[in-house]
């Protein structure tokens, strides 16, 4: 439990690092990728546009937050690109050495999350333009992107040595999960970027969505 607590926390400090030196160039930067019937599909962002938060102002960006600041919407971005590698940490514990963890979350967040972050979420991205994929909250740059690197960890690494555990605290079970859900409650209403419709609507479908999965647990 301490090491995937440690694990999940790591995670902010290296990945919002990353994020700040050249992860939001490669997510937002403007597209390099090719060009078909005069439309351009993006595939990876320039790492130079944005770093270190270079020409990332208050003022809002015409095409990507034009309701907000161009600053927050960064920062609120950084929170889906830290929160990714953590998810991933359930599928990591006792498998890997801490240094190893460090540098698996060093190359997934640029050599994974970004590329898909930017098909996905940028005005020019390949997924989102050519194929219309729409991620309103992380459902595809996050959580799958996380869940198939989880499989593959587990694929790679093997079983756990140690097959006997311990009941962890309940309480503190209980008090993660409810953190986990509050902060999921600003992950949905806080990508409609504004105070509108669409994100009540966004903070209704998740709180169904979960109302749902603790009856179906309750059921099973």
């Amino acid at each position: 439990m301490i090491s995937t607590m440690l694990q999940s926390f790591i995670c902010l400090g290296v990945v919002s690092l990353l994020w700040v030196i050249v992860g939001f160039s490669l997510a937002f930067g403007d597209s390099y990728g090719f060009t078909l019937n005069g439309q351009h599909y993006g595939l990876i962002g320039n790492p130079f546009q944005f770093a270190f938060m270079d020409q990332v102002g208050v003022l809002p960006h015409a095409k990507m937050a034009s309701t907000i600041p161009f600053i927050l919407f960064a920062l609120f971005q950084m929170k889906f690109a830290v929160i990714t590698p953590a998810i991933i940490t359930g599928s990591f514990a006792e498998r890997v050495r801490f240094i190893s963890y460090l540098l698996f979350i060093c190359l997934f967040t640029l050599f994974i999350y970004t590329p898909l972050c930017h098909m996905v979420w940028h005005p020019n991205g390949l997924l989102g333009t050519y194929f219309g994929v729409k991620d309103f909250a992380g459902g595809t740059v996050v959580h799958m992107s996380a869940g198939f690197a989880a499989l593959a960890g587990v694929l790679v690494l093997g079983k756990r040595k140690n097959s006997e555990h311990i009941p962890t605290n309940i309480p503190f079970v209980l008090l993660g999960t409810g953190m986990l859900w509050f902060g999921w409650f600003g992950f949905n209403a806080g990508s409609a970027l504004a105070a509108n419709a669409t994100a009540t609507h966004g903070v209704c479908h998740h709180h169904r969505c979960v109302g749902l999965s603790h009856a179906y647990l309750d059921f099973l």
